[in-house]
């Protein structure tokens, strides 16, 4: 019975491609012959989207951003993605250069990988468009002309700069994607250039106007041949890339590019390192354009303070009055250098900037109340004073490791500060309560039930992939608080995790100095930083003499910091010390946070009571 009604869909589906591929070789004919040509053809379109083939372009991201002001790119985007012809052609949106070869800052509106016809950056112009006199001119809604950039210079510069990056990143991989044809085109989907104007650095086979949208494969085609010719004047023989080789380029640019920095603890500055996102962290990415307000959790390592710098960009860069919060100083300071917010991205230091100005006395109430200030008199402080003060509120509110700030008060304060309130406002919220809520201690269903109080709907998206720490350190936190992590498969295994028991603390002092003569003479001071959760005066450290050890940042000392102070931040190498009790929750929270910051190699020195409570939590 199932055999009919199979054979006959390959029969159908057979006869649409003989149409799709007849209808192309006579899309040539008369006016009126191409309008009902086009008409079959979306007939042909519509029954492949039933059948659930796909002859069309892979866009990523899958949809264009409602971010997305240019109508010209929402127009190109969609040409693009319903163009025939494109069956194996993957189409990048919004690529951020990050290394541009002139600029800070570049951008590529799009970028074409057409297997077996080249990889093209596609600078896209829309509305009026004018050249004159050598300058490039756009006029608005108004009638007003003003002058834009070269879109030339732009589409040149940025292949260019991607070109030489990809070169760079895959010197000792893949070397027939190194040699692959690159160009470069400009694009205006609104209007006509062909015939219409002759620029010395722009040749027509270089330029898509109106006339072309309805048959990009043949542009794009004609494009090849262009830059085959180009290259071959300047005595280069480039190859046509493959599928393969269009991936393993793409793996490069949208992680890379596309997304930000992991920001890394260096003496006096913030070491910016690309990594590779998963497809799981892009999907999350993407869903947070989508929805006004989302909650994200995830496990440490999992990518949030990426994602939370990288939309904060995204949401700030298309002119959204932005904030970005976190718990921790350390953290604030390193996203600070990333993204430079117009607030301060400490919760509590911007509360304080607030409601200092209205209260000058208020390091009084610290002093006379530590135990409640933070907690209760600074956000009551900072309610009187931002309501006095008719301050504008936020359009944007993102909050990484969010289960810190979890508490009544400091929602009022979000609740307040945000326009249309936590309910009707947008915001996304980073959390981790499993393993890292070392301050307001609530659960995933305790902070769930605190935001219901505001009759909030909210989406809620898991990160699940490690993209910080290497397969051995991942291997034993597991191992240790059966976390059951997911990592990436291109993650390094990197060194075991060396683990050193002691019974006192000269033994443990001994221990730490073992392991700082080898770590000194292999790596970079930098690239070193000991982990405690006591104070540097309270901690083991404090009596090494051999080694300058320092809980500041200064030029020629290895950093030393308090675990909790750490929370969000890595390390190349951590040293965990003063490890002695872990029968408390909050003491397993400090040793997986600290384990957690290691990227590379991860050091334990542990009293071997504390290790016999480990094992018998794990027996339990």
């Amino acid at each position: 019975m199932t055999k009919e009604p199979f054979r006959g869909k390959i029969e159908i589906r057979e006869l649409a491609f003989h149409l799709r591929w007849s209808l192309r070789k006579q899309i040539s004919q008369t006016t009126m012959a191409r309008s009902a040509l086009d008409s079959l053809r979306s007939l042909v379109t519509l029954f492949f989207s039933i059948m659930g083939e796909n002859y069309m372009a892979q866009m990523i991201p899958k949809q264009i951003s409602s971010d997305t002001k240019s109508a010209a790119e929402r127009s190109f985007f969609n040409f693009i993605r319903d163009a025939e012809g494109t069956e194996d052609w993957i189409v990048l949106h919004s690529v951020n250069i990050g290394r541009h070869i002139s600029q800070t800052q570049g951008e590529a509106d799009f970028i074409v990988f057409a297997p077996q016809t080249g990889i093209f950056v596609v600078e896209i112009k829309g509305g009026g468009i004018s050249f004159c006199d050598g300058c490039w001119n756009s006029r608005d809604r108004n009638g007003n002309l003003y002058e834009i950039k070269n879109p030339v210079a732009e589409a040149s510069g940025a292949m260019e700069s991607l070109r030489k990056f990809v070169i760079d990143e895959l010197s000792y991989k893949n070397k027939s994607a190194k040699n692959c044809l690159w160009g470069f085109c400009v694009v205006f989907p609104d209007g006509y250039f062909h015939n219409t104007y002759t620029i010395p650095d722009l040749a027509d086979e270089q330029v898509a106007d109106k006339t072309d949208m309805a048959h990009l494969d043949v542009f794009f085609r004609r494009l090849s041949e262009y830059w085959k010719k180009r290259c071959r004047v300047a005595g280069l023989s480039p190859c046509l890339p493959n599928v393969a080789a269009c991936k393993d380029i793409i793996k490069i640019l949208r992680p890379e590019i596309d997304f930000s920095v992991s920001l890394v603890g260096q003496a006096e500055t913030v070491e910016r390192q690309l990594i590779a996102l998963t497809e799981n962290q892009n999907d999350v990415f993407e869903g947070l354009a989508e929805n006004d307000r989302c909650l994200i959790r995830g496990a440490a390592g999992t990518g949030k303070t990426i994602l939370a710098t990288n939309f904060f960009k995204k949401v700030s860069g298309a002119g959204a009055n932005c904030a970005y919060f976190c718990y921790n100083k350390q953290l604030a300071a390193y996203v600070w250098e990333a993204i430079r917010p117009t607030v301060e991205c400490c919760f509590h230091s911007y509360m304080e900037s607030v409601a200092g100005a209205a209260f000058p006395d208020l390091w009084r109430d610290r002093e006379a109340d530590a135990g409640r200030y933070y907690s209760d008199i600074l956000p009551e402080r900072f309610i009187e004073a931002y309501v006095d003060s008719g301050a504008e509120p936020f359009d944007y509110l993102i909050v990484d490791e969010a289960q810190d700030l979890m508490n009544e008060k400091y929602l009022e304060v979000f609740d307040l500060i945000l326009s249309g309130g936590l309910k009707n406002g947008k915001w996304t919220f980073f959390i981790d309560a499993e393993n890292q809520n070392i301050y307001t201690g609530k659960s995933y269903e305790e902070i769930y039930r605190l935001l219901s109080r505001y009759g909030v709907y909210y989406t809620r998206y898991l990160l699940k992939d490690n993209c910080r720490n290497s397969t051995a350190i991942i291997e034993q936190v597991d191992k240790w608080f059966k976390t059951r992590t997911r990592t990436r498969k291109q993650s390094e295994r990197g060194k075991e995790v060396e683990i050193k028991q002691y019974r006192h603390a000269d033994q443990e002092q001994a221990s730490v100095e073992e392991m700082l003569s080898v770590l000194t003479k292999k790596f970079p001071l930098s690239d070193i930083v000991i982990l405690s959760p006591k104070r540097f005066d309270h901690s083991v450290v404090s009596g090494i003499d051999n080694y300058k050890i320092s809980d500041s940042r200064e030029e020629g000392a290895i950093f030393f910091s308090t675990i909790q102070a750490f929370k969000g931040l890595e390390s190349k190498i951590v040293v965990l010390c003063d490890i002695s009790d872990v029968s408390t929750e909050k003491a397993r929270q400090y040793l997986y946070i600290g384990m957690t910051r290691a990227k590379s190699a991860l050091y334990i020195n542990i009293s071997k009571r504390a290790y016999q409570q480990i094992q018998e939590e794990k027996e339990a």
